[in-house]
């Protein structure tokens, strides 16, 4: 695992000053989830949006390209991104029945592991360290998510969980290869990077990234399939699946699954947590499983 990178060093610092760490970490809610709760509350609704929360669908989606070898055949990706677990702990029992049941050769993580910008480090290392016990870590790959300080992923790194910040993996089957890229938050701390990749042009390459807003960067740097988060796809949702409030500044058609821009592949998942307020309506959570396919 790299070192903090300069940029996310400065802004790290910069928002522990003005949050005052020691209270934030004790900060139960973000000010603007409190108004979201009142309303829901009123109309009687927040019990069903909770139960909603505890629904996560496992959703399975079959990609091929012509650089997946015969080797890659069924390889299989379990994808997940923002968990923010010690805002909903509860979410450990029905991410686990998923994790215990669906057989993978890797996992990809998006980041966002916690719910505030800085939170207590004990409580997330005894979260994930029940989370994980029914996996082999060593066969998972993570970055960090805007929410995520650089202290989170020296936590995930002491748990086995490989992780990626402006780096790259080659897996290997036989004469061939995939190639799995993580790069560092690009929406907050805007600390992410691309690095140098062989010039082997036959190796299909992943993306790895919090937020989708940086695929015309990632489809000039020769990528075939960016992974992201980080929208929640809305959490709050009119029928249909269309969010109340948007906060991402990209076209909404990369905002949640499959989607496609010039010659790269993007995914973009719903994620399994929740922020400002413990509530999902028409938006159901998520874990992603990604077969890949020869063409």
């Amino acid at each position: 695992m790299k070192e903090i990178h300069p940029k996310r060093l400065v802004r790290e610092k910069r928002i522990k000053d003005r949050l005052k760490e020691k209270s934030h970490i004790h900060k139960k809610a973000h000010p603007f989830s409190k108004v979201v709760k009142v309303i829901f509350d009123t109309m009687g609704l927040t019990a069903l949006g909770f139960r909603n929360t505890q629904r996560i669908a496992c959703k399975h989606i079959e990609l091929s390209h012509p650089k997946i070898g015969k080797e890659f055949n069924d390889f299989k990706i379990m994808f997940i991104s923002d968990f923010h677990l010690n805002g909903n702990p509860s979410l450990i029992k029905p991410i686990k029945k998923i994790l215990r049941k669906e057989s993978v050769d890797i996992y990809l993580l998006g980041g966002d592991y916690q719910v505030n910008a800085f939170g207590n480090y004990t409580v997330i290392k005894s979260l994930y360290t029940e989370l994980f016990n029914v996996i082999d870590t060593s066969k998972v790959y993570a970055v960090l998510g805007n929410h995520d300080e650089y202290k989170i992923a020296e936590i995930l790194n002491d748990l086995g969980v490989n992780m990626l910040l402006n780096e790259f993996i080659t897996i290997k089957r036989g004469d061939e290869s995939i190639i799995i890229t993580g790069i560092d938050d690009s929406d907050r701390y805007y600390s992410h990077e691309f690095p140098s990749l062989p010039k082997k042009i036959n190796d299909y390459k992943i993306l790895l990234t919090h937020s989708p807003n940086i695929y015309k960067e990632a489809e000039k740097e020769g990528y075939d399939l960016l992974l992201a988060g980080h929208t929640h796809s809305g959490q709050i949702c009119y029928p249909g699946g269309i969010p109340i409030v948007r906060f991402t500044k990209f076209p909404h058609k990369y905002s949640y699954s499959l989607w496609k821009y010039k010659t790269m592949q993007g995914y973009t998942t719903a994620g399994v947590g929740n922020t400002w307020v413990n509530v999902r309506f028409f938006c159901p959570p998520e874990i992603v499983i990604i077969t890949l396919k020869p063409k």
